[in-house]
């Protein structure tokens, strides 16, 4: 019912105003269950609903509960974990379809807690994001991962690093600065350097992302749109945007060559990315 209210828009001195709600809801199941404590776990349960697409409810369980634990430790332990030398970087090798070289690397952050165990970066790095961690978190990674391509490049010629860029670092900080101080300091060529970014920042903030990638571009680094396929809007940020490489959405790729909607997308965004001269 009360979702349904705010599906009329209010009027205000003439203006049709729409406002979303989510809501969150939470019963008393004890008779030791306090005002304050019901209020906490509605408090977690809306969240919980603006996670699932906003204009919804959610009711709050045991698993919200598990789940809310687990972000405050993941939250408390990330804060002096680079301190303490618990975040490191590993490499997936790149290689060559056709000639199955080694040709780059992709740079992945983990995280190994004393604690907590290992973390996958599907837990941490939206934590980071939320809390800004993620700015020093990525600038780190970036100087670590050029310091590691200049050691490569000098063995491998051409060799180029991939490294992943997060919305809040393309948005929040400066960081096209950021890449030409890295080049500068380990003496690489900007093509040997490839910013990865997903398709969830074009959502978020385009403008913002279109003055910032075309920075990066103006510095000659190359510029990678990650699970390419699974957006809404993907082919129009091919115009708008200085791709160089698209990555298809592993979900596309682990069904090849036997399913036959996989081959097909595949085939029609090779002929795409030819079209356009870019990457795959």
């Amino acid at each position: 019912a009360i979702l349904s209210a705010f599906d009329r828009p209010l009027m205000v001195e003439g203006h049709r105003l729409y406002v979303g709600i989510s809501l969150g809801v939470a019963f008393a199941e004890a008779s030791s269950d306090t005002a304050a404590g019901l209020m906490q776990m509605a408090d977690t349960a809306m969240y919980a609903a603006k996670d699932g697409g906003r204009n919804t409810y959610r009711t709050f369980t045991k698993d919200m509960h598990d789940a809310s634990a687990r972000r405050l430790a993941i939250q408390t332990r990330l804060s002096g974990a680079h301190e303490r030398g618990d975040i490191s970087l590993m490499y997936q090798p790149l290689v060559d379809a056709q000639t199955t070289r080694i040709i780059g690397a992709e740079a992945l952050m983990r995280w190994n807690d004393a604690e907590l165990g290992a973390i996958g970066p599907d837990e941490f790095i939206p934590v980071a994001e939320s809390t800004g961690l993620i700015i020093e978190l990525g600038g780190w990674a970036l100087d670590e991962a050029c310091r590691h391509a200049r050691v490569w490049r000098d063995i491998i010629p051409n060799f180029h690093m991939a490294v992943n860029i997060s919305p809040v670092q393309l948005i929040g900080s400066d960081v096209a600065s950021s890449v030409k101080t890295a080049l500068l300091k380990y003496n690489l060529e900007p093509q040997a350097l490839e910013i990865e970014i997903t398709e969830g920042l074009l959502i978020k903030d385009p403008q913002e992302a279109e003055i910032t990638l075309t920075e990066l571009a103006e510095i000659g680094v190359s510029i990678s749109i990650d699970d390419f396929g699974t957006g809404y809007s993907s082919l129009s940020y091919l115009h708008r945007f200085p791709f160089t490489t698209l990555k298809i959405d592993r979900m596309f790729v682990m069904g090849l060559p036997q399913n036959k909607d996989s081959r097909s997308l595949v085939t029609a965004v090779l002929a795409l990315a030819q079209r356009s001269n870019l990457k795959v």
